[in-house]
């Protein structure tokens, strides 16, 4: 299963660590104390490990993967699920998520200041109780009224920031507390079949060499998410476009991303990226061939417009933060991952022997002569 994230080519890289196979041989350099720490963290027996360089999905991929064991101290750390159904309208330019259990980590986080005691835990305590009275509510019910996905994404409307809602009611008694306990304004405008809200956060006024203007935001209810915007005709536009794609969908299918366990997550597509990158490798291997003193011969390798290479190529950066801790860029129509297709891969050895082996070769023999 590792290798299937990573490398379903075959010819690209990959190093595998079977930890549970591995420990025997590691415990009989170990004591006890040391096993039992590991057990402690829940690294006894570890979990498998892998990195690799590769295609998988049709995408290349670069990744990191380690088992996260469910048990010891990693079992309190907590793991991120998510069910990403928002939308966007047209194609996204730019996809940047955040999966943020908010609840568990302020337990988690809480429960660590507890284990250490002192005034660090206390002044934790004091600054959750003046928070709470501000919110009007506990602050792990506030925290859990929205998330776990904040996602900023750009369009073919605008620039929007989407917050998932779970439990609206929370959300509207948090709103009327900021309005009641603090200076933030808050209102709701019509927008012709659609309510927009708006929130106000004043700035500062006095004194002169001290002024900010307030901050305005804007958003809207979209199923399951808040969709915010600094400006109300991005949103207006939105609901007033009917042509939408599942970014959960598109994540999959176009940019060979999967976004069910992404603690964080950037995606993007930029133009002409793919013609470009194959076009450097052709001159890096000109550079080789010069420096070996070989011949090579480019007419014998296609032009991109002869290889179809799409216009525009997919571009990701994951982290992910469940079952498995992975660390993965994902590109398409890189250099390498075009030569791995059949028949360019021929070429490519055979530019690479010219290139390289044999005259390194030739050199040796020449000097295996002199001696």
């Amino acid at each position: 299963s590792f290798e299937v994230a990573i490398d379903q080519s075959g010819q690209g890289l990959f190093l595998w660590l079977n930890g549970p196979a591995l420990m025997p041989l590691v415990n009989t350099q170990l004591g006890d104390a040391e096993r039992a720490q590991l057990a402690t963290f829940g690294l006894n027996p570890p979990g498998q490990a892998a990195l690799g360089y590769g295609v998988s999905d049709g995408h290349g991929k670069l990744s990191i993967v380690v088992d996260l064991p469910d048990a010891g101290l990693l079992s309190m750390v907590p793991r991120v699920r998510t069910d990403l159904t928002l939308e966007s309208v047209g194609e996204p330019g730019v996809v940047l998520m955040m999966s943020l259990p908010l609840p568990e980590l302020l337990r988690q986080g809480e429960a660590l200041l507890a284990a250490e005691g002192g005034e660090d835990f206390n002044e934790f305590q004091e600054f959750r109780r003046e928070l709470e009275t501000t919110l009007g509510m506990p602050l792990d019910q506030a925290l859990a009224s929205i998330g776990p996905e904040f996602v900023v994404f750009t369009d073919a409307v605008g620039e929007f920031l989407a917050l998932r809602v779970n439990d609206a009611e929370h959300l509207n008694r948090l709103l009327e507390a900021l309005v009641a306990n603090t200076e933030v304004r808050y209102d709701t405008l019509a927008m012709g079949d659609h309510s927009l809200h708006r929130l106000v956060i004043p700035g500062e006024e006095e004194p002169l060499e001290e002024w900010s203007p307030a901050t305005y935001l804007y958003w809207v209810q979209d199923a399951d998410y808040l969709i915010l915007g600094q400006l109300p005709q991005p949103l207006r536009d939105r609901l007033n476009t009917d042509t939408r794609l599942a970014l959960g969908d598109w994540l999959r299918d176009t940019q060979g991303q999967t976004p069910d366990e992404a603690m964080l997550l950037v995606s993007t597509r930029l133009e002409r990226i793919p013609r470009r990158a194959y076009y450097g490798y052709l001159q890096l291997l000109q550079m080789l061939a010069d420096l070996s003193g070989a011949e090579l011969d480019l007419l014998a390798f296609p032009s991109a417009s002869e290889l179809n290479l799409p216009e525009a190529g997919s571009y990701g950066l994951q982290m992910d933060f469940g079952q498995r801790l992975g660390l993965t860029f994902t590109f398409q129509n890189n250099p390498l991952e075009i030569l791995m297709q059949p028949g360019i891969g021929g070429v490519m050895a055979a530019g690479v022997m010219a290139a390289v082996a044999i005259p390194a070769y030739m050199g040796f023999m020449e000097g295996a002569e002199l001696d």
